[in-house]
């Protein structure tokens, strides 16, 4: 740092750049609403289609929301999720199956910013989706076989105990404080990481070309700049690399999800352990589907141009929902307030 204090200062710049203008717009919403919907006890109501998927997988149900919310939001919005049940009392069982499962980069980045503008292929960002949600159920079926996990039914009993009504104030202003605190520890890891990766590398800067171990060296630190690293080498080596970095998140990503479910009783090396399986096996089957089944990239693709001919708004359908199952949410916790006075 005092040597070359030029590597730290674009290091920061870099990150701070790509958190605002990426990381806080995209991801501080979603948070802050997923926070309000499980505080509300809506994880059930949210993750209702993957309930027969966390069944399978001997989880709580409850787990089905939090899954829902990774699969959207992405890094570390799963584990903040997790975290949030297992302080209402809700998350009693198999932590570090819960932990991989719900570990996951959401589709607006791999699509939007790996697909279309480091590969320049929709269709491609779509396949490393795929990919990667899939190479995340098989890894949590293989920890799954792991048993010994604490139990954590009398905290479960004891929050049972203090439900006596909503205060939507109250949840309001703990959202908003934990989607905060959340967001900070997210930038921090980004550019703790980032400049690691700078510092080691300063030396390669003038160098045309990259190695394949650079490209996992940075993406297994952070996991953009590993991507943007890997889109400079040959299609379906850059698509398998990125998917493979996508799925165990670099050191960063992995950080961040650890940091924000410190509270959560599971294994840490185990979910370190558990995210490289789940980028091995995503990169194989990103490679497999690109390399052995072409089409798939074109069908996609197909499909993407039929989606935008029918000039249907999906954002704001989307922003409906979310505002729908706030307000459903809301209701109903106030009618059953209004009971349990009576």
């Amino acid at each position: 740092m005092l040597i070359q204090p030029d590597i730290v200062v674009n290091s920061i710049k870099e990150t701070l750049s790509t958190f605002i203008l990426t990381v806080l717009p995209t991801l501080f919403p979603f948070i802050l609403c997923s926070q309000m919907i499980l505080m509300l006890n809506g994880a059930r109501i949210i993750g209702y289609p993957l309930i027969p998927l966390i069944k399978i997988l001997k989880l709580d149900t409850d787990v089905a929301g939090a899954y829902a919310t990774s699969l959207i939001g992405g890094y570390p919005s799963g584990s903040a999720s997790l975290s949030l049940l297992h302080s209402k009392g809700r998350l009693n069982r198999n932590y570090l199956v819960s932990m991989i499962l719900c570990s996951n980069c959401g589709p607006m980045f791999v699509i939007g910013t790996i697909g279309t503008v480091l590969l320049n292929s929709y269709g491609a960002g779509i396949v490393i989706l795929l990919s990667h949600i899939l190479g995340g159920v098989i890894s949590a079926f293989i920890f799954s076989t792991i048993k010994g996990e604490p139990t954590n039914s009398n905290r479960n009993k004891v929050y049972e105990k203090r439900k006596s009504g909503i205060d939507i104030f109250h949840i309001l202003d703990k959202s908003i404080l934990n989607t905060s605190k959340i967001m900070v520890k997210i930038f921090a890891f980004m550019g703790l990481f980032k400049l690691i990766g700078d510092a080691i590398f300063i030396s390669r800067e003038s160098v045309e070309g990259i190695t394949i171990g650079e490209v996992f060296f940075r993406g297994s630190l952070e996991l953009l700049d590993g991507c943007v690293s890997a889109s400079r080498l040959d299609f379906y080596l850059a698509a398998t690399a990125i998917c493979a970095i996508v799925s165990f998140g670099g050191l960063s990503a992995v950080f961040q999800s650890i940091s924000v479910s410190k509270e959560v009783p599971y294994s840490k090396p185990m979910f370190v352990l558990g995210k490289i399986c789940h980028g091995i096996i995503s990169g194989l089957l990103c490679f497999t589907f690109i390399r052995f089944i072409p089409y798939s990239i074109d069908v996609f693709a197909q499909q993407r141009q039929e989606i935008l001919n029918l000039q249907f708004p999906i954002p704001d359908t989307v922003l409906l929902l979310i505002a729908g199952c706030v307000v459903y949410i809301l209701f109903r916790s106030v009618v059953s307030s209004n009971r349990k006075k009576v």
